[in-house]
């Protein structure tokens, strides 16, 4: 489906200049002829310039049978109030009419400002990883690279490059992207949103400058704070999973085990997972779009192409429940971590053993640990 998407959209381009879009909504398996043989149909949405229409994408494999629920599309929220309606349901949402940025002035910058001549640390995956980066395994490297040289390499096709930028002193300090990149986020001819009026500026905790090479795709993680998603150069696949699945995913940390989320082989390896990824929302965000992607929704990103992105994080409980040396927000909230603490020093209570050597046999240790899990359970529901 999305292959016929981008032949469309090449005609689209080569015979009007009127700036049509064409996007895959949904793919369905009809039925199977024979080995390898399918009929598929395909909903390819063909928009003209001016006219909105809300873009899903929901695909059929045997990861996704197509229960995916459809996220919301809206304009992003002129002022506060706007804001805090559209995000009161704490789901994801797609925000439209923002500008993307233009591919050339891009280059310019890179080539004829400081802004390319700094220095970054960037991921590498190492050529095993068919641009699947795990936190968990940690199949990639750090290197340094000027701002010219990551962007050159990162358009390559076969290199695994990802930038996620840190402070100036990636010790101490969170991002900063208006402090960081002043010539890129102060120039007018890169402009983020009309305003930041989803959050007081007080709450923001991080504003994140991202690179990635096309297929870059990166390991599902969650985050303890609440997001938005601008994207701004090339398209990016993101892939959603419901805080209720947390359970299907794996979790070391903050981050889930599953790397190649798309796999048949994934359900082998981790079973409860394909409950996790039929249940989940997907979306191909489009430059000049942005995503509200709120605490605790684990989430996996995948550059379609070269991509450029922003992200704004700010803190929606109490100062107190966070720790003050968590420079990336992947931390959990004080309780949530003393909590978790706790159930693990429990869970190796049961099999500890007693003054004379004595511990529980297996099916005490499996009935108990069942029982402590419904309680937990219970103070959920």
């Amino acid at each position: 489906g999305v292959h016929v998407a981008q032949s469309l959209q090449k005609m689209f381009n080569a015979e009007r200049e009127d700036g049509w879009k064409v996007s895959c909504q949904h793919v369905e398996i009809v039925k199977s002829y024979a080995p390898h043989v399918e009929h598929v149909v395909a909903d390819i949405l063909c928009q003209p310039p001016g006219v909105y229409v809300k873009e899903s994408v929901t695909q059929v494999s045997p990861q996704n049978d197509g229960s995916n629920a459809e996220l919301d599309y809206m304009p992003y929220p002129k002022n506060e109030d706007e804001a805090k309606r559209l995000f009161s349901s704490r789901k994801p949402v797609v925000l439209t009419g923002l500008n993307s940025w233009d591919q050339n002035r891009f280059n310019e910058l890179i080539n004829d400002t400081a802004f390319g001549e700094r220095e970054v640390s960037a991921h590498v995956g190492q050529a095993s990883t068919n641009g699947k980066l795990s936190f968990v395994n940690k199949n990639f490297q750090f290197k340094v690279y000027s701002m010219t040289e990551l962007v050159s390499l990162a358009r390559k096709e076969g290199n695994h490059l990802y930038l996620r930028a840190v402070g100036e002193n990636f010790r101490k300090d969170r991002a900063d992207f208006w402090k960081d990149f002043p010539e890129l986020a102060h120039n007018p001819d890169f402009p983020l949103a009309p305003e930041m009026c989803f959050c007081h500026p007080d709450s923001v905790f991080s504003s994140v400058l991202r690179i990635a090479s096309p297929k870059l795709q990166l390991w599902t993680h969650y985050d303890v704070m609440d997001n938005i998603l601008f994207q701004k150069l090339g398209r990016k696949r993101i892939v959603l999973f419901q805080p209720d699945d947390v359970d299907a995913l794996y979790f070391s940390g903050s981050t889930s085990s599953v790397i190649d989320i798309d796999s048949d082989a994934t359900n082998q390896k981790f079973p409860l997972f394909r409950r996790a990824r039929r249940r989940a929302y997907e979306v191909m965000l489009q430059p000049g779009e942005a995503l509200y992607i709120p605490a605790l929704w684990p989430h996996n990103a995948r550059a379609e192409e070269f991509s450029v992105s922003v992200n704004i994080f700010w803190k929606t409980l109490p100062e107190s429940m966070y720790w003050k040396k968590d420079l990336y927000g992947n931390r959990d909230p004080k309780p949530a971590e003393e909590a978790l603490n706790l159930l693990e020093k429990s869970a190796q209570m049961l099999r500890s053993e007693n003054l004379h050597g004595e511990s529980l046999p297996e099916h005490f240790v499996r009935f108990y640990t069942f029982k402590g899990a419904s309680m937990y359970k219970e103070n959920a529901d």
